[in-house]
C-alpha cells in the first residue's frame, strides 16, 4: 500500500480518493526529483529515496543500468545490502532486473523469494541475504543518452518480508519508474542547453581573446588561436580560461587607462 494516502482517520479511502491522492505524489514527485537543477546522479538518488519513502514494506531500492555488451551494473541504492542482492541478480543473470531488460515486460517480481522456483540460483541466494521479497519496474528512458538503443534498466524494489507487495504497489512503482525517466529526460535536455549555452560562451570569449592578440600583436586570426593554444597547453588550463583571463586582463587594463 502507499504511505500517507489516509484522508479521513478510522475510514478507509474510496477509489476515487486513492487516484486523487496518488495524482498528488505525482505531482509531488516530479517537483521532487527536478528541483535545484540536479545531476542525473542526484535525480536517481531522489527516485530511490522516494520509492522507500512513498511505499509501504519496501525497505531498500536501487537503480539497474545497462552498460556496454549489455552488462548491468547498480547506478544509485539506497543501501550497501541492496548492492549486495543486485550483483547476486547480475552474476547469476536471474532476477526481476534481469528479466525486465530481457522481456521489455513493464515489472518482473517475486512475492517470496524462499520458496520460488522462478529464478532458482537467484531467490534461494537473495533469501539467504535476507529478501523475502523483490519487485522490479523498467524505466523509460536511459540515463545516458548514447546508450538510447539499450535497455533503460530498472527500478529494483526489495522487501524483507514474504507477500510483501500488493497490485497496488506494482501499479505504483511502473508509475514511478515512467516518471523517473521522464525525470530523467528533463534532465538530459536542461544539461545537453547548459552545455550548449557553455560552449557558445567559450566561443564568444575565444573570439575576444584572438581579437586582443591580432590587434596587440599583428597576428592573424590562425596565429593567434595557435597562441592561446600553445599556451593552454603549456599551462594545462582549459582554452577557455586562458582566453577569459586574457579578456579580463584587457578589461582590467582598459578600465584603469579610462580613471
Amino acid at each position: 500500500m502507499v504511505r500517507g494516502l489516509q484522508l479521513r482517520r478510522g475510514e478507509p479511502m474510496l477509489d476515487s480518493e486513492v487516484g486523487l491522492a496518488i495524482d498528488t505524489s505525482v505531482g509531488s514527485l516530479i517537483d521532487e526529483l527536478t528541483a535545484g537543477q540536479p545531476s542525473l546522479d542526484e535525480v536517481l538518488n531522489r527516485v530511490v529515496d522516494y520509492a522507500v519513502r512513498l511505499l509501504d514494506r519496501v525497505e531498500g531500492a536501487s537503480i539497474t543500468i545497462f552498460g556496454e555488451d549489455m552488462k548491468p551494473f547498480t547506478m544509485v541504492a539506497s543501501d550497501d545490502w541492496v548492492h549486495a542482492v543486485d550483483r547476486v541478480q547480475y552474476s547469476t543473470q536471474q532476477g526481476p532486473c534481469i528479466e525486465v531488460a530481457a522481456t521489455s515486460a513493464p515489472t518482473s517480481g517475486s512475492a517470496d523469494l524462499a520458496v520460488s522456483d522462478h529464478w532458482p540460483v537467484f531467490g534461494p541466494r537473495a533469501a539467504q541475504l535476507g529478501v523475502g521479497a523483490i519487485l522490479a519496474a523498467g524505466l523509460s528512458a536511459h540515463p545516458d543518452p548514447a546508450k538510447a538503443d539499450s535497455p533503460p534498466g530498472a527500478l529494483n524494489l526489495y522487501s524483507r518480508e514474504s507477500f510483501a507487495f500488493e497490485a497496488r504497489d506494482r501499479d505504483q512503482a511502473v508509475l514511478i519508474a515512467a516518471i523517473a525517466g521522464m525525470a530523467v529526460r528533463l534532465t538530459q535536455a536542461r544539461i545537453t542547453a547548459e552545455r550548449l549555452r557553455e560552449a557558445l560562451s567559450s566561443r564568444d570569449v575565444i573570439g575576444q581573446a584572438k581579437g586582443i592578440l591580432m590587434e596587440r600583436h599583428g597576428l592573424t586570426e590562425e596565429r593567434a588561436f595557435a597562441m592561446l593554444r600553445s599556451t593552454s597547453n603549456q599551462l594545462n588550463v582549459k582554452l577557455r580560461v586562458v582566453a577569459a583571463g586574457l579578456a579580463s586582463a584587457q578589461e582590467h587594463s582598459a578600465a584603469v587607462l579610462d580613471r
